[in-house]
């Protein structure tokens, strides 16, 4: 086959056809172009518009959380420091660090004295949150004061009657002698408790436990109701001073300890019983895998021997941080026994005191 050179006809138009193809192949081209620049435009705007967004949201968890910056919380004891997780969250610094992640920047605990002390101090604003035992923050609690139960340290804490040298020897021999508690405290209705089911009259003053241990030496007082977990009750103990009975061999006479705060508090920061949940959860948890270190720090707080520290504040009597069954039974069956023995102002629905 032969190939035929196109004539100067044919070139024209060739080079007419080529140029409308290229032509209409650049406009293709731009428009593609143009079409992209608006796609990646449009793009890259989109996230300049939803950053913000996107920032919001990663800090929403942050900013919707309600807690204050400043946390005041106080405990039974004067010694300024704590046993039970608590105690040894705030010895070890876990506390603070994680009420740190939840916005809590400066924590201050302090010892606070007696259960009524705490409980007054609460109320009064002097402190935020208070640790004390059940009773006290029951009978306050009937009398209208606006505070929420919002955990428990401990579910069973123990009172023991202790009596003097050569005195009573037996509940009985109790009948028309003296009887020492801090008024308003769990080793009081443990002591009206314990008259009552023996059938015995005696008579209950208020007293400190400092002014307890020495009327009880020098015979003023004819016994002494403590909490078990005294140090210098046990030395008394040890020195022949007679325990007279034990909450133990009563289980409705056991007790609870237990965290406290005001309504009004809780309403302002309605995210702190989480934030304070989290904290102490985290202090048990190392507490519990370093008994030995636990013991000594408890050891270097009360003076106690280390060897006695462990029947003491035994770790099994510390609890969950979970608001339990068995807590919330033995608090019922506290707040009946100060109902009945009006002991309470008057009776009030536990399930509206216990936050949920």
């Amino acid at each position: 086959m032969s190939l035929h050179k196109p004539n100067k006809r044919g070139r024209s138009v060739l080079r007419l056809t080529l140029f409308v193809t290229l032509a209409a192949t650049m406009l293709v081209v731009q428009a593609c172009g143009q079409s992209a620049n608006k796609e990646s435009s449009s793009s890259s705007a989109a996230p300049a518009a939803t950053a913000p967004a996107a920032s919001a949201a990663a800090s929403a968890p942050t900013a919707a959380v309600k807690v204050p910056e400043v946390l005041n919380y106080s405990f039974v004891g004067t010694t300024g420091k704590q046993t039970g997780a608590e105690g040894w969250g705030f010895y070890t610094g876990i506390i603070p660090k994680v009420l740190a992640e939840y916005g809590i920047k400066t924590v201050n605990a302090v010892g606070g004295g007696t259960g009524p002390d705490i409980n007054e101090a609460v109320l009064a604003g002097r402190v935020d949150v208070g640790s004390m035992g059940d009773t006290p923050a029951l009978l306050s609690r009937a009398t209208g004061s606006k505070t929420k139960l919002i955990g428990f340290a401990s579910t069973n804490t123990e009172s023991y009657l202790l009596g003097k040298k050569n005195g009573p020897k037996t509940i009985k021999d109790l009948e028309g002698k003296t009887i020492a508690v801090v008024k308003g405290s769990l080793m009081h209705r443990y002591a009206v408790g314990l008259l009552k089911e023996n059938n015995v009259n005696a008579k209950i003053i208020n007293m400190s436990w400092a002014d307890s241990y020495a009327a009880l030496a020098r015979g003023d007082i004819d016994a002494f109701a403590s909490a078990t977990y005294d140090y210098t009750t046990y030395k008394l103990t040890q020195e022949g001073f007679p325990v007279l009975d034990r909450a133990k061999d009563h289980p409705l006479l056991l007790a609870t300890s237990i965290t406290i705060a005001s309504e009004a508090y809780l309403s302002k920061y309605p995210d702190f019983p989480k934030a304070w949940a989290a904290a102490r959860d985290a202090a048990l948890k190392d507490l519990r895998a370093n008994p030995d270190k636990y013991y000594a720090y408890v050891s270097e707080t009360t003076k106690a021997p280390l060897d006695v520290v462990p029947i003491l504040y035994s770790i099994d009597l510390i609890s969950d941080t979970a608001i339990s069954t068995d807590g919330v039974k033995r608090v019922e069956e506290a707040k009946k026994f100060l109902v009945d023995e009006k002991l309470a102002a008057k009776d009030f629905n536990l399930n509206e005191w216990i936050l949920k």
